[in-house]
């Protein structure tokens, strides 16, 4: 089950912020509309569903021997301040982009909100990149981790 979570879960937000990075470089407001009220149905559907079976399901074996558990934590947090707060903002960017494009108004450019979330997206497909990482490189089991706290009794 963690695995299935895991996947799901890291392909649940890397694919998406690649899309929108792509969608935010497009400076086309029709399909940053598209884009921006699609995402919040995605994130519901997959991602949450998704990182709940991990924490479930992974719970015990992270913590003892791996640590993941606080980085999923501290995703969670970085996600919550930075990308979901942001998120709202952008959206009703994107809605008065859509509106100026619909009345024909000339020099439409990507809000910037949209263009500063990439950032953010970055630093969130890093902690992914870290979870994994964790998960496949099973530190303490298969190559000797130098951990400054004794994480088990083994």
């Amino acid at each position: 089950m963690v695995g299935v979570g895991g996947m799901l879960f890291g392909g649940g937000v890397i694919l998406p912020m690649l899309i929108e990075r792509a969608a935010a470089k497009s400076n086309n407001a029709s399909v940053l509309q598209f884009w921006f009220n699609k995402v919040p149905l995605l994130q519901g559907l997959v991602v949450l569903p998704a990182l709940t079976i991990t924490m479930i399901s992974g719970t015990g074996l992270s913590i003892v021997q791996y640590a993941t558990n606080w980085t999923l934590i501290a995703f969670q947090l970085w996600l919550t301040v930075n990308n979901v707060a942001t998120q709202g903002t952008a959206i009703k960017a994107v809605e008065r982009m859509y509106k100026c494009m619909l009345n024909r108004e000339d020099g439409l450019e990507t809000p910037k909100v949209v263009v500063d979330r990439h950032f953010s997206n970055e630093v969130s497909c890093f902690f992914i990149l870290t979870l994994y990482s964790i998960m496949v490189l099973k530190p303490r089991t298969l190559i000797p981790f130098p951990w400054p706290f004794k994480l088990s009794q083994t």
